[in-house]
């Protein structure tokens, strides 16, 4: 399964400021006790217990036990029309969701309803509508970051 996303999660930013988002990224990063993590193209987004998309109440399987994490997405970029601009996707991942659908058919809970397994899986894994609204906010912090304000939980 791979991330997925809506055309209302995609936008056209000038080349320099994506650069300046994965700089701020790079300054945020996981080993630093933040919630990003740089990729080749993209940003990676992790949540932790005091900052998560509403409702968040998966486990948080990454990071460390001093700094619990939990993939939830990612800002993928891609090059726009000529070299000023990126296309940058918001690509949602919620892996735990779909561990923890996966949980429960195997403790039995989808006997006999195979096909809404299969569906509650595909919904868990696109994401809910509280987690896009997160992670637009980070993609938001970032930009603030990059202006210079501070970043405060």
């Amino acid at each position: 399964m791979t991330p997925h996303t809506t055309s209302h999660d995609t936008w056209m930013l000038p080349a320099a400021e994506w650069q300046a988002l994965r700089q701020a990224a790079r300054e945020l990063d996981l080993v630093y006790a933040g919630y990003y993590r740089l990729r080749p193209t993209s940003i990676a987004v992790y949540c932790g217990p005091h900052s998560h998309p509403e409702g968040w109440d998966l486990p948080f399987t990454d990071g460390s036990p001093d700094l619990p994490r939990q993939y939830v997405g990612e800002f993928e970029a891609e090059p726009g029309p000529g070299d000023e601009q990126v296309t940058v996707r918001l690509l949602v991942a919620n892996w735990a969701a779909v561990q923890a659908v996966k949980a429960a058919y195997d403790q039995g809970r989808y006997r006999g309803r195979f096909q809404e397994f299969v569906r509650d899986q595909e919904i868990a894994l696109r994401g809910r509508p509280e987690d896009r609204v997160w992670l637009r906010e980070q993609l938001r912090r970032l930009r603030q970051h990059v202006q210079g304000a501070l970043l405060i939980d």
